[in-house]
């Protein structure tokens, strides 16, 4: 009875975050990044039956609204975007993560039987970056695998393609859906005409 108390509402969202940090701590002891150990760990309660979806939109809400605008305050502290802003990076890194992108996804929809501007939608769609890159680019920062100027386009590709995604989306889904109307509408026209359509008599 206590322990059903402990894990309901608030004690179980407590136990969540204290295994995500238990995780990193263990993965950070191997010699692995910290963010690894308890991204597994978030993978694993969040499919787990004991963490309802309510509980899961709780700290979802807490995590967008507190720990990620922390979280960028403290990647904007630690680079100056305006020093290391080099147009030619972000341009090629810009081009071949949205070219890569929207290719592969565009294809992979089209060929399950989507039409075009579907498909279209849905590759704008996966083309949006969420702040695992950011994450990720952080982390080859801290180890010195890349150097400010490419973190800053990493950066800026994240922001770009998710305001794109958005607009994009909309955009084609609309097409799709005009053209479906059209497609609709071109039977009855017929058939009016047809009905309208003067009868000779020999």
């Amino acid at each position: 009875m206590i322990a059903d108390k402990f894990l309901s509402g608030g004690g179980l969202i407590t136990v969540a975050v204290c295994l995500c940090l238990l995780s990193a701590v263990y993965t950070e002891y191997l010699g692995v990044r910290g963010i690894f150990g308890a991204f597994l760990m978030g993978v694993a309660i969040g499919d787990s039956r004991f963490f309802p979806e309510r509980l899961q939109k709780i700290l979802h809400e807490f995590v967008i609204n507190i720990i990620a605008p922390l979280f960028f305050a403290s990647i904007g502290l630690r680079v100056n975007f305006i020093t290391n802003f080099n147009i030619e990076i972000v341009s090629i890194i810009l081009f071949i993560a949205c070219f890569a992108k929207l290719v592969g996804a565009g294809i992979g929809a089209r060929m399950s039987g989507l039409s075009k501007q579907e498909s279209y939608a849905v590759a704008f769609g996966m083309n949006s970056r969420g702040s695992q890159e950011i994450v990720l680019g952080t982390l080859a920062l801290q180890s010195k695998i890349i150097d400010e100027p490419i973190f800053v386009g990493l950066v800026v590709m994240t922001v770009v393609t998710i305001l794109i995604a958005g607009p994009f989306m909309k955009y084609y889904l609309q097409k799709h859906d005009n053209a479906v109307k059209i497609k609709n509408l071109q039977p009855q026209v017929s058939i009016i005409n047809q009905t309208e359509a003067p009868v000779s008599v020999n």
